[in-house]
């Protein structure tokens, strides 16, 4: 952007992933170019790594220190209709998590005219986007077990019969007393961290759930996740039904 626009005065704005790294938002799907959007009405182009969309309405474009970018939602969108509905809901979670945006600034661009074929992706996204996953992963994951039929629950809590409490995890699938959890690459930094872990998961067992874990790479695998929540919903009905 400094060499392309040196005087920070327009007509061009990063979009898409690249306005969304510039706030800060989450990436998932996404290629390595660099893309903008003239607010112009000039058309776009594509060359050498950098893809110049079709232009944007002007109040469409905000300023991350001195750097035009397309608003928070609009990029949410841009990511959506290019790279499809998990890009898309990486990206809208995060943006809710921090506040750069509302689901109602979201829901406002469904009728936008650029979003054309992705019309429908977009109002996925924008019915499901929610702060509640933690993480890129978890969006992923929310979506993979939506995608396999199953209702699932994000940051539920559970307690014991007297009302004490006993976790939060990350899904809960109610009408089967199965737990889902999504492992981050960071999420246990010391061995206490294990230890910890594995006394929650104990008492999580005690009080009649299953627990089944997944990594970013079982995210790849529907077909084996699937499995192993069946494996754990046959568990779990085995050990209510004696």
């Amino acid at each position: 952007m400094a060499s392309l626009d040196p005087e920070d005065t327009g007509p061009l704005a990063l979009s898409h992933h690249s306005a969304l790294a510039l706030h800060g938002i989450e990436l998932f799907g996404v290629d390595d170019d660099v893309h903008l959007v003239r607010t112009d009405g000039s058309r776009g182009h594509r060359r050498g790594g950098v893809h110049v969309h079709a232009p944007v309405p002007p109040d469409h474009v905000t300023t991350v220190g001195r750097v035009r970018v397309v608003r928070p939602a609009t990029a949410v969108m841009q990511a959506t209709a290019t790279f499809g509905i998990p890009t898309g809901l990486v990206a809208a979670d995060s943006a809710l998590r921090r506040e750069s945006c509302t689901r109602e600034d979201i829901s406002a661009l469904l009728g936008w005219r650029a979003l054309r074929s992705a019309r429908r992706a977009a109002e996925t996204v924008a019915a499901r986007a929610t702060a509640a996953h933690e993480s890129a992963g978890e969006s992923r994951c929310a979506w993979l077990l939506h995608l396999l039929g199953f209702h699932a629950v994000p940051q539920a809590v559970v307690r014991t019969r007297a009302g004490e409490f006993v976790a939060r995890v990350d899904f809960s699938l109610p009408e089967h007393r199965v737990i889902v959890e999504f492992d981050g690459m960071g999420k246990y930094v010391e061995a206490q961290d294990l230890r910890n872990e594995k006394l929650r998961e104990d008492r999580l067992r005690g009080l009649g759930f299953e627990v089944v874990r997944l990594t970013w790479s079982d995210l790849d695998r529907p077909a084996e996740v699937r499995a192993k929540i069946d494996a754990a919903i046959v568990r779990s009905a085995r050990r209510r039904h004696g």
